[in-house]
Formats: C-alpha cells, structure tokens, sequence
C-alpha cells in the first residue's frame, strides 16, 4: 500500500503494478488493467482513476439509484388518500426517499418523507386535501449512500370527484365568472373538466336558456346534445338571478395534468379549457392567439366583445381561435418544457405587432391586429385570418388585405422584407350607438427609428402620438369609419400622410354630368370624404325612377359612374330633361341633365 503525498493531503490507495515504492507529486493517474505499469506520471492538483477494473469498480459506485413509482392511473371520488410507491435499489444502499406533490395551478411543492417497507419498497400516502379538482402531480427523489439521487417521472393520474364538487363561483379556481353569468349577456362558456354525463336536455326556447354551438366551416349556429371537454359553447340567459354552473347532477373527472391537445378545424373554432386552474396556451405560428368574448362580473357597465390575444387560458371561460387547417392546439398545465432562453434578456426584434381597439359604452373589439412578422407576407398569408364572426350586436375593427376594399379581416401581418406600409382600417357597428373611441396599443417594443401615425379620415386629422392619443367618433360610424395607419421612416410617413389628404374631398358632392347634352351615353362624377352607402338613382321629368346606377358601399374618394341611356329594364330611354340624384345617409343632391337624339 503506497502512501501517496500532494501538496499536503495524504492519500492512501492499493494498486497492482510492476514496481514498488512510495510515490509523491502533485497528482496520480492510474491508467489500464491490472499489471499494467504506472509511468509518466503528470504534474497537477488531481487524482484521475482511468479505464479498466478499477474504473468499472468505481462506476458502479457512482451510478445513481434504479427508480420506478406505482400509483393508481384514476383516484375514485371516495379516496380519503392516495398511496404512492417507489422501487428503488443501489449498490450504496438508500439513504432516503422522498415524494413531492403539486396542486395544478400551484408553483409550491410539498414534500413527503416516504416510510421504507423493506430494502427497496417505499411508501408515501398524499392526504385527501390534496385531492381537489385541480388534481396534482407526484414523484419521487431517492438518495443512496453516496449521495446520489434518482428522479422519477411525474405520475399524474386522472381524479374522479363528486357532485357539486365543480363550481363557477369557486373563487380558488381563478373563474372568469365569480358571480355566475349575467342576465341578458352572451358569454362563452366551458367546462373545466370532464363529466361523466355531459347530455344537454332538449331546448325549443330561442332567446332563453340556450346553449350553441358554431359550425367552424359553415359559420352556422347550433344547439348541442352533449358538452364536450376541450369545446366551448355560446349561452344567454333571461333569468332574474346570475346563472352559476357546476356539476349538480353529475360526477367529474379532472383530467390527467399534462400537456392537453384541443384538435382545431379549418376555420374559426370556439374552444375551452379542460382544467380548473389558468393554464398558458402553446400557440403555432399558423393558428392565432386565443381571443375571448369578455367575461361577466357584478358590474352592469361590463362592455361586450372581443379581448386582445391572450395566452393563458381560464376556466369556464370559452375562446376562439383560429386555424387555417386541420391541426392541433396545446394547453399546459404546468410550464416545465417551456423554452425559457428566449427570455433571458431583451433583444431587438424586427417584427412588430398593434393592438387595435374600438369601443363605445357597451360594447367593445380589441381584436384586430396589424403588423410585421418572420413568417408574414406582403399579399394574403396564413397570417391574415378572417373577421371574428358575431353573435349579436356589436362594434368592430376591420382591415383590408391586399388593398381590395374588402374588409373582412380581422388581422393584416406583412412580410420584414418592406419597412413602410399603409394599413387601411374601418370601423363599423351593428345596433350601437356612440360615442366610440379607438386606440391603439403595442404588443412589444418596435423597431428603433419606426415612425407611426394614425388618420381620422372624416375629420383629415393626424395623430402621431398613436399609442398615447385616440380617436372620438361622436356620431354614428353608419356604414363605417376609415382610419389609417402609416408606418416606416419619418420621411415615408410624411410624404404619404400628404398624398391620401391629397385624395380626399372636402365635402360630398355630384358633379355635372358630361357630355351634357348627351347621346346617349354620358359620365357623372361624386365625391364621398368618407366612406359611405352611395344610391345614385336617374329621375324623368315626371319624378319617375328611370334607373339605379349606383346602390353599394364606396370608399372616400373620387368616383364616377356612366349612364348609357337605357331604364331599368334595359330600353332606351326617349330625348328629354332628366335627373341624377346622389344620396347618402345624411346627405342628398341632384343634377339636371338633357339627353338629345
């Protein structure tokens, strides 16, 4: 047995070699099998045990305990606690075994000592109060002699509970509805677990205690037989008292706590969340961010409509989200796989995206989004999804995609490739009446050197303060209200604030037809300073309507339409006096016109 000497510290060891003797420095490596000659020996400050018998030896020493846990996939609702046991051996010896607990929705840990059975059985009970419908999850930490330890995998099983058990108004859950669902309100709804008898009874009242569903493709409404976990439902009431939901006549079963899979249909889709916590959404670069239709509290002065995006999903609370295809939508529980290196410091980002926002005293959309993205494209993208659909009255914010005048889109998401754009945006209402206000809001930092503006075009204001000023609308947005915003570096802004004024007219107004006299065709030009329902109609002499040149929406702008002479019915149309007249909601004017043969 050498007696080794390094710097002070004395070691002793055992080892086969063809020499004997002491040996002192700074470090010793022992290298090979057994018979092998220690030799050139280096100079350091560790001791290196390499390959061969002693480094299997010394493996085995180091190896970590072998773990497995045993515990039942699905707690009945009569459990008074829950067993959990852990297989657990090592060459060491256990020094100890510990299970940990985790309520769903909760960032504690709770630690339970486990009782050893024998050599490798541990047990550990987890207590009824523990036992709730947020479920949990366990698992299990062995120690050996040596002060390794083994991890086991989350055992996480499914919990069945009684009735009544589940509640809306159950403030521990974080429900978006702690006083139940208003009178007169529609709201979307769903159910934070799975019941084991989701049968909805048959309903013939249209305007009462109704829950529907929406066809994703068709658009359509309709009422459901059973509530599906992972679905959500629209659902108005005309009860006196708020409407509270649980599950009075059923038992429930909280759902394992894992990441859960929501299966998405081409379209828009009406979606929930199946455990009785907040939970973050997982969200793909194809399918949007959750909206959610407001939610019900006490307060009578609550506006309806949609929310921002939102990434973390609450119980009974229904959502929609939209897909441009068939896939999936992942919820988790708990936050474990989440990257969290992207949030280990602020970097620039190219990309930016708003948040537009209009609302009046009742009712409100914080839905439509513009803005520039990786995965984004100049043309229509996956990225550009349609307008929400709605379920009643309500105020909107709209954009066009390509430039096309149609606004039916609730999101308009360009290409990094350009810099400078002009989104052109409406504001619309069905059965609300103003004032309105729209705003403005970032969702994260913009590049440096991006300038913004916002145009009221009725009024031809500017703001350039776009995230801290707003825009009033006293009167009705009628058939729409256009704003703008332009993007890009200040020059870009400027010039193009000047070249839409440029384009817009002061006042309405219908121009005198020409040629005039005519035959038989002749144009007549109309200015609109807004957009507007236009009615262009063609009067004889007699007051009689002749023809309708022009019944649709229109853009502010300078327009022309042609008569060629011909009524309604498309027969020309004898010489005489005749009349134009443009009509909008608050505006009418005509215009004499002579047709010679």
């Amino acid at each position: 047995m050498p007696l080794l000497v390094a710097q002070g510290l004395i070691i002793k060891t055992q080892h086969l070699s063809q020499s004997q003797g002491s040996m002192t420095g700074d470090s010793l490596r022992l290298i090979g099998a057994i018979g092998a000659s220690i030799s050139n020996l280096p100079s350091g400050d560790t001791l290196s045990l390499d390959g061969g018998f002693l480094a299997a030896v010394t493996g085995l020493y180091r190896k970590p305990p072998s773990l497995r846990t045993e515990i039942t996939d699905k707690i009945p609702k009569e459990a008074e606690s829950v067993t959990v046991q852990a297989i657990t051996q090592d060459i060491n010896g256990i020094l100890s075994a510990n299970l940990y607990v985790q309520v769903g929705g909760s960032d504690t840990v709770i630690e339970l000592p486990m009782v050893s059975l024998d050599d490798s059985t541990y047990q550990a009970n987890i207590p009824d109060s523990l036992l709730t419908v947020k479920n949990f999850r366990s698992w299990v930490i062995s120690v050996d002699g040596m002060y390794y330890d083994a991890t086991s995998n989350y055992d996480t099983p499914a919990l069945v509970f009684g009735e009544d058990e589940l509640r809306m108004d159950d403030s521990s859950t974080s429900s978006r509805f702690p006083d139940g669902v208003l009178e007169n309100r529609w709201r979307m709804v769903s159910w934070p677990a799975e019941l084991l008898n989701g049968g909805l009874k048959n309903s013939s009242l249209e305007n009462g205690f109704v829950f529907y569903d929406r066809n994703p493709v068709t658009n359509k409404l309709t009422k459901p037989d059973t509530i599906i976990t992972g679905k959500a439902y629209w659902f108005k009431h005309h009860y006196a008292d708020n409407v509270i939901f649980s599950n009075h006549n059923t038992d429930g079963t909280a759902v394992p706590l894992v990441d859960y899979n929501i299966p998405l249909e081409e379209g828009w889709n009406m979606i929930g969340s199946p455990f009785s916590f907040p939970v973050s959404v997982k969200v793909k670069e194809d399918v949007s961010t959750p909206l959610i239709y407001t939610y019900g509290y006490s307060d009578s002065t609550e506006k309806d409509g949609w929310s921002k995006p939102i990434t973390t999903l609450y119980p009974w609370s229904g959502y929609a989200v939209y897909s441009d295809r068939a896939k999936t939508l992942t919820l988790q529980p708990f936050e474990d796989s989440e990257d969290t290196s992207r949030n280990a410091g602020r970097s620039v980002s190219p990309e930016w995206v708003l948040n537009l926002k209009v609302q009046s005293r009742n009712y409100l959309d914080y839905s439509c989004l513009i803005g520039r993205r990786e995965l984004g494209q100049e043309g229509e993208d996956a990225l550009d999804i349609p307008a929400l659909p709605s379920i009643e009255s309500f105020v909107a914010v709209r954009t066009e995609v390509n430039g096309n005048g149609d606004f039916n889109y609730g999101a308009d998401i360009r290409s990094l490739g350009e810099s400078n754009g002009v989104w052109n945006l409406r504001l619309i209402s069905d059965g609300i009446v103003g004032p309105y206000t729209f705003s403005i809001t970032t969702q994260s930092d913009v590049p440096s050197g991006m300038k913004f503006a916002l145009l009221d075009i009725p009024n031809k204001h500017v703001i350039r303060n776009v995230f801290s000023e707003s825009i009033t609308i006293n009167e009705s947005l009628g058939s729409g209200y256009d704003v703008i915003v332009v993007s890009g570096n200040e020059q870009y802004v400027d010039d193009m604030i000047r070249k839409i004024f440029e384009t817009i007219p002061d006042n309405f107004s219908l121009s005198q037809n020409y040629p005039n006299p005519f035959n038989p065709t002749t144009k007549i030009d109309f200015a609109l300073p807004r957009s507007a329902d236009v009615l262009i109609t063609i009067y004889n002499l007699m007051g009689q309507q002749v023809n309708v040149l022009m019944n649709s929406n229109l853009e502010y702008g300078y327009h022309t339409v042609i008569w060629n002479g011909l009524d309604q019915f498309g027969r020309p149309v004898s010489s005489g006096v005749y009349f134009s007249e443009l009509r909008t909601r608050n505006f009418r004017q005509t215009k004499k016109m002579l047709l010679l043969k």
